[in-house]
């Protein structure tokens, strides 16, 4: 049980502070939508579009880790999800 505390619980908790502060990002972005009447849509759409495809990497990962693997630790090979996702993080 301590190597489910040391591990997935500072990830659960950064997932939950990370999806917080895409809220906050959500509200800039409502602020930028009115505060620039004269940039294109798809400048708008953009910089929304890519926190919201960042969230749901995240929360995919949370998903494979808690809810896929639930109960089976020793069996979770974190290495092959992490690297996908933060290979699609840099990009």
């Amino acid at each position: 049980m301590d190597m489910i505390n040391a591990t997935l619980g500072p990830l659960l908790i950064g997932t939950l502070i990370a999806t917080f502060l895409s809220g906050m990002n959500a509200l800039q972005t409502i602020l930028y939508f009115r505060l620039y009447p004269e940039d294109t849509i798809r400048i708008k759409a953009l910089s929304r579009i890519l926190d919201a495809i960042d969230t749901a990497f995240t929360w995919v990962t949370m998903w494979w880790f808690f809810i896929e693997n639930f109960g089976r630790m020793p069996e979770i090979k974190p290495e092959q999800k992490l690297r996908i996702y933060i290979f699609l993080r840099r990009l």
